[in-house]
């Protein structure tokens, strides 16, 4: 995973998502990247920093999403362990 942010003139625009869940607006934003990458950022700000993603690292991530890993209670409880 890196931090970097997007260098428009060096790359074709992508498309960022957010959860149709994302009622506020204070949310992540999901895009997939030329050469495979999953991109991350606040969707408060445009311009805010990227967390890039091999598609290993982000279907490792999903599986643990979906499997209940990064819950609100998985996350207290591990942090009290």
């Amino acid at each position: 995973m890196s931090a970097a942010p997007l260098d428009d003139g060096a790359m074709p625009a992508v498309h960022f998502r957010r959860s149709s869940f994302c009622a506020a607006g204070s949310c992540v934003e999901v895009a997939a990247l030329p050469g495979d990458e999953i991109a991350l950022r606040d969707s408060k700000d445009d311009n805010s920093p990227l967390l890039r993603f091999t598609p290993e690292e982000w279907d490792a991530f999903v599986a643990g999403v979906l499997d209940g890993q990064f819950s609100r209670d998985a996350l207290r409880t591990h942090s009290e362990a």
